[in-house]
């Protein structure tokens, strides 16, 4: 069969230049990798994300992650958790901080709270599919591990979080067919997205 199958057009991103793609990303709009409370973040910039401190205690934490590196099908980079067919690995820390607040045990004493910042860092990988959405190509986690964590509850939980974090951070993260096909007419994509060989595989029929 040839590379097109039973489409009018095939376009193939290898993960080099998925990475590639996810650098410029990500250097363009370094606000998707640091997300913080008002006390740690007073308004979101280009450089970083607002996020509300959590409730009912007003609890102030940061995130501030490195960029992610991907791994297309098959398992090349060696990650915890590697891509089985038809998908894609990532792996990143994150440093996490809580603004741990000392406040005078007095109910009549309306001083604010001082906060001690408290961080560390974890190690974190996460498994997923490549979709259609539309005419892009975007990152749907579905997997996600904290490394070197114990007991395995409190890594169970952590994962939770990140993983929720992480397909926030990459929702926007899309590859516009446009940009992986060379534009001879009107695109209509066709089916979903093949991950083989290293390499993102699209197909569409022009008209």
């Amino acid at each position: 069969m040839s590379l097109t199958q039973t489409s009018g057009a095939f376009a193939g991103v290898h993960e080099d230049g998925f990475n590639d793609f996810v650098s410029a990303f990500f250097q363009a709009r370094p606000r998707y990798l640091h997300w913080g409370s008002p006390a740690f973040v007073s308004a979101t910039t280009v450089t970083q994300t607002q996020i509300p401190a959590i409730p009912p205690f007003g609890i102030e934490y940061r995130l501030f992650f490195q960029q992610p590196v991907i791994d297309l099908h098959p398992d090349t980079k060696g990650f915890a958790l590697p891509p089985g067919p038809g998908q894609f690995s990532l792996q990143t820390e994150v440093r996490l901080t809580v603004g741990c607040q000392n406040k005078p045990f007095d109910p009549k004493d309306d001083q604010r709270p001082i906060l001690d910042p408290i961080s560390t860092t974890l190690k974190v990988c996460a498994r997923g599919q490549l979709v259609r959405v539309g005419n892009e190509l975007a990152l749907q986690v579905d997997d996600v591990m904290v490394k070197d964590i114990r007991p395995e509850t409190l890594g169970a939980v952590l994962s939770c979080i990140l993983k929720m974090i992480l397909r926030e951070m990459l929702q926007d993260l899309r590859i516009p067919y446009r940009s992986i096909f060379i534009q001879i007419g009107t695109l209509v994509p066709v089916g979903g997205i093949t991950v083989e060989d290293d390499t993102a595989k699209a197909f569409a029929n022009i008209i």
